[in-house]
């Protein structure tokens, strides 16, 4: 998704790859990145931590199973199924 904030930058700096112009290559690549990285969603106050994150803040090894993760339930069958009970 950020990279679609970035589609108009991103076109330019292909452009600039083939006219072999690297200044204007680095300024498209700068403002890509801040576009992707500025833009992007804060996830530090997730219900579920991300698994690599997780890993790392951890020194222990894994004694339990995760939590399972609530899923909405999304495909026509299951919700028939859940209809019908």
């Amino acid at each position: 998704m950020q990279i679609s904030r970035a589609f108009g930058p991103l076109c330019q700096l292909v452009r600039a790859g083939f006219e072999e112009n690297p200044l204007l290559a680095r300024s498209c690549a700068l403002t890509i990145a801040e576009a992707i990285l500025f833009g992007a969603r804060d996830r530090s106050r997730d219900k579920f931590l991300r698994t690599l994150y997780d890993q790392q803040r951890s020194v222990d090894s894994l004694q339990a199973a995760r939590p399972a993760r609530s899923r909405l339930t999304t495909t026509p069958t299951r919700a028939r199924a859940k209809a019908a009970a």
